[in-house]
């Protein structure tokens, strides 16, 4: 900037001065705070508070000189306004005494000119030549100047040179142009340097410079600045020298007490005090140093007692330990002794003992809580898997459950303990009573989880256990069963596993549940097909992330059905699959059914004869002529007879058992209707239509108890069915069971509020 002339010399003097000023500031405060070098509390707060001083010395010091350059001015501006009018009356025998030239020079041309004309003089040195001379250099200067920063010629700037009017140049602008400005000039005669203060003041067409001494000014200043190196180095010394004593007594002394303390516990020596004379931090310091040494010395004295007795503190301890590890060896022989009755309780309740021609079932168990009495190695734990047969109606049945009792080891073994003490109960009646044997499989499945709810109801939520109950036809295949917020069943057919979603799921057992809007879930399983039901351990597996290393609970629900065809269904294999993918967390326990394992091909066609005569009763079911349809399927069941014992479960023969049911039926002989639709549902009892069609069959004979079961057993399959729900009506009424036909009306208009037959129903229940 000053090289370009955008700053006065002055200025940039004031700027890099000023600037080194505060650079050596903070470089030394920063330097005395931070530097890793030994020092003394002293130097930092000598050398924080010379640095201070000297930094607001030096703004100080600047404000005076100022002030000096001020005064000056002042006193030759008041001088060249007496001048101005001496000039003006060109008289020059009264000027003051310390002008050393006045000379004259044309207001147009700039601020260089060559014609200067002396118009007063007491100097040798000047002349108009010398003061031209001046001027040509001084324009030379001017004109590289500019020519550097504006990048312009020589001939543009010196004709822009030429126009400058007199105020811009020669008056001063912290005056606003109203007095001249101080201006300097350098002249060189004899080889020496001789230096002047000149001021330039217009009269008339004009310009009048006034000259004086820069020896007198430059005396002025040096008397200034002397003055002032003296009181900063007068104020060093009393920083240096004064502040150490001014401090001595409230600050070195106390740490210096201090010190010395420290560095005689740093030796051992523990018998120290430090004198508190002040009560200011350096007192907290040295109380809290006491304390501390009082603290150490009072555990050394305990340290050395323990040392002097420490044989016989070790032989009183061991004793207290092995009397508390006996206590505890005690205590756990006496816990494992209730562990062993409970699992020798629960083990005879969680049997699979199943043999079927159809069915292969198997259980696997593996409790986390694992345990030795005596000699005996056991588990328990909450997981509880049974697997029994049953008759329901001259029928086998394979009854499964598989159930969840809240709580770890023996408080999930009490849940699972009084699960099957209560299913096992439920067996037995089934297999003494022939009121419960002729129940249909949906009803005596809502039966025993009705039970099982009673029963842990009765806990008031303190035991939950979450479970999975049903049975399955081991003839056909069709799984009956309900879930109470357990993991869904697993279906493993043609080596790809899928969860079995539920319709109908309910809150576990134990929590309040009432009898109405109870459902059963149907299956149809296929020959070769694997059901496979499992707790919730199962899902709970830790696994170590392989970035952060850390464990969590992996949360893919579809783990398990890759474990599932890794294993190919086999609960070992599955299980194992499961340990590899990650810690096992909990009980887990799986149940596995296979539905005709390795006989899905044993399913005969019927003969070409047969085939043929279907194809035909077809068509003419198609053309409406029923009569001729039944006569003709007859021929094919007499042509089928018992020569095929596997018939009954060929998919064709079913077909012709259901296009017969609809042949009579279209004809309305309800009475052989409902002969061929018996069969049919024992054929297909997934078919929830085929056993409305015997409820409806049943009703139009006159047979209305029959009529009612089996449409309450659509009921419990589909309670949204709007023809059953209004046909069971029709049967109560008919049988005079108001109540219970008044309540499925109910049930209907809460499902179906619009229907007109509904509405019809009700008005006419009730005129009765």
């Amino acid at each position: 900037l000053y090289t370009t002339n955008r700053i006065s010399w002055a200025d940039f003097q004031l700027i890099l001065t000023s600037a080194t000023i505060v650079q050596f500031f903070v470089y030394t405060i920063i330097y005395l705070n931070n530097s890793p070098q030994p020092t003394t509390f002293m130097v930092k707060l000598v050398g924080v508070s010379l640095v201070t001083v000297l930094l607001v010395l030096g703004i100080v010091n600047r404000f005076t000189y100022e002030g000096n350059e001020s005064r000056y001015d002042q006193r030759r501006l008041a001088e060249l306004h007496e001048i101005r009018e001496e000039v003006e009356e060109s008289d020059y025998s009264t000027m003051p005494p310390a002008v050393r030239y006045i000379a004259k020079r044309p207001a147009a041309g700039g601020p260089f000119v060559e014609n200067y004309e002396i118009m007063f003089l007491k100097t040798d040195h000047i002349s108009a030549d010398s003061l031209a001379s001046n001027d040509e250099y001084m324009e030379s200067r001017y004109l590289s100047h500019q020519q550097i920063r504006d990048n312009r010629s020589i001939d543009e700037i010196l004709s822009d040179l030429r126009k400058i009017d007199y105020s811009e140049y020669f008056t001063s602008p912290e005056y606003q142009g109203r007095h001249p400005r101080r201006l300097y000039r350098s002249l060189t005669p004899d080889d020496s340097s001789t230096y002047f203060i000149r001021y330039v003041i217009k009269a008339g067409d004009s310009l009048y410079e006034i000259g004086y001494d820069y020896a007198p000014y430059l005396m002025s200043v040096h008397t200034t600045a002397g003055r002032m190196i003296y009181f900063m180095l007068l104020t060093t010394v009393i920083l240096f020298v004064l502040f150490p004593f001014f401090y001595h007594g409230g600050l070195v002394n106390p740490l210096n007490r201090l010190l010395a303390g420290v560095t005689k516990v740093n030796e051992g020596e523990y018998d120290v005090e430090v004198e508190v004379q002040v009560e200011d931090e350096i007192g907290y310091l040295s109380h809290s140093f006491n304390t501390m040494v009082e603290s150490i010395r009072d555990a050394r004295a305990r340290l050395q007692d323990y040392a002097d007795h420490l044989e016989e503190k070790v032989k009183d301890r061991t004793a207290e330990l092995r009397k508390t590890l006996e206590q505890v060896q005690n205590l756990k022989i006496q816990q494992d002794g209730d562990y062993f009755l409970t699992s020798l309780l629960i083990d005879p309740l969680g049997r699979t003992a199943v043999e079927s021609p159809d069915l292969t079932v198997e259980a696997f168990t593996r409790q986390k809580k694992q345990f030795r009495f005596r000699k005996w190695d056991a588990e328990i734990g909450g997981d509880l898997t049974v697997a029994r047969r049953i008759k329901l109606s001259d029928r086998d049945y394979t009854v499964f459950l598989n159930g969840d009792a809240m709580g770890k080891s023996i408080q999930g073994a009490g849940g699972a303990l009084v699960l099957g003490a209560v299913f096992e109960a439920i067996l037995k009646r089934t297999e003494q009573s022939s009121s419960v044997q002729n129940q249909s499989p949906e009803r005596w499945v809502k039966n025993a989880f009705i039970e099982l709810h009673n029963v842990f109801t009765s806990f008031n939520c303190s035991m939950l256990v979450s479970v999975v109950m049903g049975l399955v036809d081991e003839i056909t295949g069709v799984v009956y069963y309900m879930e109470a917020e357990h993991p869904f069943l697993v279906l493993y057919r043609d080596g790809e596993a899928r969860f079995v979603e539920s319709n109908y799921q309910y809150r576990k057992l134990g929590v309040t549940l009432t009898d109405s809007g109870l459902n059963i879930n149907i299956l149809q399983l296929q020959p070769d097909d694997i059901l496979i039901a499992g707790t919730d351990g199962r899902d709970d597996l830790i696994i170590k992330d392989p970035e952060s290393g850390e464990d969590y609970i992996q949360e893919d629900e579809y783990l398990f059905l890759r474990c599932v065809e890794e294993g190919n269904g086999e609960l070992e294999a599955i299980f194992e699959a499961l340990r590899s993918k990650g810690g096992i967390t909990d009980d887990i326990s799986m149940l596995r059914i296979g539905y005709q394992e390795d006989r899905a091909n044993l399913r005969p066609p019927l003969p070409d004869d047969v085939q043929e005569l279907y194809n035909e009763a077809r068509q003419l079911f198609q053309n409406r002529s029923y009569a001729n349809c039944a006569n003709t399927l007859e021929k094919c069941l007499t042509l089928l007879g018992d020569s095929n014992e596997n018939s009954h479960k060929a998919d064709a023969y079913r077909s012709i058992i259901r296009l017969l049911t609809n042949a009579f039926l279209r004809m309305r002989r309800y009475d052989r209707a409902i002969e061929f639709a018996l069969e049919y549902v024992s054929l297909n009892p997934s078919d929830t239509e085929g056993l409305f069609v015997v409820s409806f069959c049943a009703r139009h004979i006159g047979n209305l108890s029959q009529a009612a079961e089996f449409g309450e057993r659509v009921r419990l399959r589909t309670p949204d069915h709007m023809r059953n729900l209004m046909h069971l009506v029709e049967i109560y009424m008919q049988s005079g069971n108001f109540q219970r036909a008044n309540m499925l009306l109910d049930e209907a208009e809460q499902n179906f509020p619009e229907n007109e037959r509904i509405l019809q129903l009700k008005q006419g229940l009730q005129v009765k």
